[in-house]
C-alpha cells in the first residue's frame, strides 16, 4: 500500500519521509481491510542516549512507529 502525498528527502539518498497523522496511517490500515494488532513507537535506550544526548527529543515525538496487522 502507498500513501499518496508529497515527499521531502531524508538527507540519505534514494530515501524518502512522508508526514502523515497517526488517524491517517491507521483509518487507511482499516480503510483497505486490515485489523490492528499492535503499535510500538521504540523508544531510545540508555546505552545510546549517551551515545547521542539530543535522542532524549525522541521521547515525546518517536522518529518510528510500527504497526502490525492482519488482513
Amino acid at each position: 500500500m502507498v500513501l499518496k502525498g508529497s515527499e521531502n528527502p531524508y538527507g540519505v539518498d534514494n530515501v524518502k519521509k512522508y508526514h502523515r497523522t497517526f488517524s491517517t496511517i491507521i483509518n487507511t490500515l482499516i480503510e483497505a481491510g486490515f485489523t490492528i494488532e499492535k503499535m510500538i513507537e521504540p523508544l531510545p535506550t540508555d546505552e545510546l542516549l549517551e551515545k547521542y544526548p539530543d535522542y532524549k527529543d525522541l521521547f515525546h515525538k518517536p522518529d518510528f512507529l510500527l504497526i502490525k496487522v492482519k488482513k
